[in-house]
């Protein structure tokens, strides 16, 4: 995941200050809670319960449709091959597509 320069910095040196190996976690938050703190959050400022996955489609369809490559994309989701990326982002998008084929004029 991109991080900001400065937390880059702060979190590789708590890395070294604790002297974890690459393989171990830096923090120890399961799965379920992620997805706990999304739906708390996701209901208390959109009404509405978010799953972490949903800001991963976001931040990747934000990329794409801001001309980065799928394979770039692909790589920053550890997709292994880049066709996985296009067909989720274009079958995400055909509801999209077709309503801005109703609204503009042929």
């Amino acid at each position: 995941m991109p991080l900001p320069p400065g937390l880059g910095v702060l979190l590789r040196d708590h890395v070294r200050y604790l002297g974890l190996r690459p393989e171990q976690p830096i923090f120890k938050v399961s799965k379920r809670q992620v997805e706990r703190v999304f739906v708390a959050t996701g209901q208390r400022v959109l009404g509405r319960g978010v799953h972490p996955h949903q800001l991963r489609k976001l931040y990747a369809t934000f990329l794409i449709d801001n001309g980065v490559p799928a394979p770039v994309v692909a790589h920053y989701l550890g997709h292994s091959d880049y066709r996985i990326t296009e067909k989720w982002y274009y079958e995400g998008n055909v509801d999209k597509l077709a309503e801005i084929q109703r609204r503009v004029p042929a």
